[in-house]
């Protein structure tokens, strides 16, 4: 059978659950097992469905596993895969999933601790090595075979800043700190359309962490950060998985803020998956200026507002970075 590529190179037909690789319980069970050892996928073997590749059209996909960014940039930029894209290698057909770079082997045998069988490597991992395969195709084709990446821009739509505000000019200048700080998080000119996807998602996450510092942290004026407990963290369903915690921290240092993580008990903190536990830490953030306490109290100051006013639409006018509530 001629190999079934995906748009971010993963091998459809060697993957075990392709409709053609799921027709016994045994594969059922041999691919279930597989995916737990090597991948960290937990997927009893009777929930798994048979999947009939990312290739097709939209509208004959029965089953499919995830809701691909990468898949839809290239349908969007009208590529076959991603070989074809001038953009290739990018960093989202790098990162779509955990092994799609193919030292992913050696990663893994570090990780159980022994040489994984060929059989296993071939039928399990390889498949899912999405970046070997596209470099293989791109070797293959014609500079006129390669499509220019259709750029986009990511602008959310946000409120402007309402100069009629009528308070003291030291709050107002920390009122328009904080309105900047919204307006521009995960702003972007020129990216592929898979990284604007990304950039909407961790948007959305950014702020909803932002919201949850402004209106469940402690501030003390005699301190120089808002301080945010693990269980208020966790009670505002925040994301928690501490790699992907890492990554919003990174992306807000971009924009002036520094989030400290302290461990209380360096023991009981971490899952053995890498998931945050509901006890044992919490989190300071604070602003890298001068003005880092108005900020902070602006911050504070501002989703409480929000809050006592829109309850639970409050969010909504927060992302927009709304603020004719302060006139």
């Amino acid at each position: 059978m001629e190999d079934l590529i995906a748009k971010c190179g993963c091998n459809c037909s060697s993957c075990p659950t392709y409709k053609e690789n799921l027709q016994t319980n045994e594969n059922r069970i041999r691919c279930s097992s597989g995916w737990e050892k090597y991948l960290n996928i937990k997927l009893k073997p009777e929930k798994l469905r048979l999947c009939n590749g990312c290739p097709i059209p939209d509208e004959d996909r029965i089953v499919y596993y995830l809701n691909c960014r990468v898949r839809k940039c290239a349908i969007f930029n009208r590529v076959k895969n991603c070989a074809y894209c001038s953009a290739f290698p990018c960093h989202d057909v790098r990162a779509v999933h955990s092994i799609q770079e193919s030292e992913s082997r050696h990663t893994i045998e570090e990780r159980i601790g022994y040489r994984m069988p060929d059989k296993d490597y071939l039928e399990i991992v390889e498949p899912y090595e999405g970046i070997k395969h596209l470099i293989e195709i791109r070797k293959t084709l014609k500079p006129e075979d390669i499509l220019e990446m259709i750029p986009v821009s990511k602008t959310p739509k946000t409120i402007p800043f309402p100069e009629e505000i009528s308070i003291n000019p030291k709050n107002k200048s920390a009122y328009r700190e904080i309105h900047q700080l919204l307006s521009l998080i995960e702003v972007a000119d020129n990216v592929s359309y898979a990284r604007s996807i990304e950039l909407d998602k961790n948007r959305k996450q950014l702020l909803k962490l932002l919201w949850t510092f402004g209106l469940f942290g402690e501030f003390k004026k005699s301190t120089e950060y808002i301080l945010l407990s693990s269980e208020e963290y966790s009670a505002q369903k925040n994301t928690s998985y501490y790699s992907k915690l890492q990554e919003y921290v990174a992306v807000l240092a971009k924009y002036g803020l520094s989030c400290q993580f302290v461990s209380i008990n360096d023991n009981k903190w971490l899952t053995k998956t890498g998931a945050l536990r509901n006890k044992g830490w919490h989190i300071k953030i604070s602003f890298q200026k001068r003005t880092n306490q108005e900020l902070l109290e602006t911050l504070k100051n501002y989703t409480i507002l929000l809050d006592r006013k829109y309850a639970k639409n409050a969010f909504r006018y927060f992302s927009k970075a709304d603020m004719r509530i302060v006139c």
